[in-house]
């Protein structure tokens, strides 16, 4: 959404289904006065999405095998315009040919790695396709080994997260945010017997000192997926070391549950 200068935005799409789905008259827009507005068509004939196939949409597919070599043109596909997204803050909005939002996505910048140096053309990823877009820990900036964007092919911070099957699990317990593509976040999985718990979730220094708080107040589903960057909340990146995830749930029958989970914060000692 912030191409380098002269650059142009694109969105990637991915069929998450074993379905195979015929794109003609679907649209991309985004949100204006709390309304779904500035629908653009992406295509007025068949465009058929495989499972599991990546799509590219820009009005610029030239620009964009220009600006990311290590894409894949062959899954990139020029529409005439597209909505306006821009560069602080928006929302990407994918609509079928029945109206229907299929999926939604509202960005901010902040949402970038915060030791990044410049934005300009770095893309964000979804890390999970089955965890919501609407959850903000669920994206991160694309690798820099990436070229910061992997357009048409699996994004570089793929990492989905199953758990072992314990009400909260950390995978992986050693993680380096370092933007590398290589376990860049660290993924706090829950899985519950029952809807209705409402989290909190914070991560203490080893040293008992609150660094992020990544939930306050959730409301979750049965099993979900929160991440950590490594950032604390004021945007700084947290220091090597061992820390502490504390994890507190509870329903309206007044069950409290209390969970502390240690991860490894590692990296390059110069």
């Amino acid at each position: 959404f912030d191409p380098r200068t002269g650059g142009s935005d694109f969105v990637e799409i991915y069929n998450n289904s074993d379905k195979i789905i015929n794109l003609q008259n679907w649209e991309l827009a985004n949100i204006d006065n709390d309304s779904i507005s500035n629908l653009k068509t992406i295509s007025y004939v068949p465009l058929v999405m495989f499972p599991k196939d990546y799509l590219v949409f820009t009005k610029d597919t030239y620009n964009i095998k220009i600006e990311y070599p290590l894409g894949k043109p062959e899954n990139y596909f020029q529409m005439s315009t597209l909505p306006n997204y821009n560069v602080d803050s928006s929302t990407v909005i994918l609509v079928t040919n029945d109206s229907v939002a299929a999926d939604a996505f509202s960005y901010n910048d902040k949402m970038h790695f915060a030791l990044l140096k410049d934005f300009s053309g770095v893309s964000l990823e979804r890390i999970d396709f089955n965890r919501s877009a609407s959850d903000a820990t669920n994206w991160h900036s694309a690798a820099e080994s990436a070229g910061w964007a992997t357009p048409g092919y699996q994004n570089s911070q793929y990492n989905p997260s199953e758990g072992d099957g314990s009400n909260v699990s950390v995978e992986p317990e050693i993680f380096s945010p370092d933007n590398d593509g290589v376990n860049d976040v660290v993924n706090i999985h829950y899985k519950f017997d029952a809807p209705g718990f409402t989290a909190t979730v914070i991560i203490y220094d080893a040293k008992g000192r609150q660094i992020r708080t990544l939930a306050k107040s959730a409301l979750l589903g049965i099993e979900g997926i929160f991440s950590w960057d490594g950032i604390s909340d004021s945007r700084e990146k947290a220091r090597i070391g061992i820390y502490l995830i504390w994890f507190e749930a509870f329903d309206l029958s007044g069950r409290v549950l209390h969970f502390k989970k240690t991860c490894v914060l590692a990296g390059r000692l110069n």
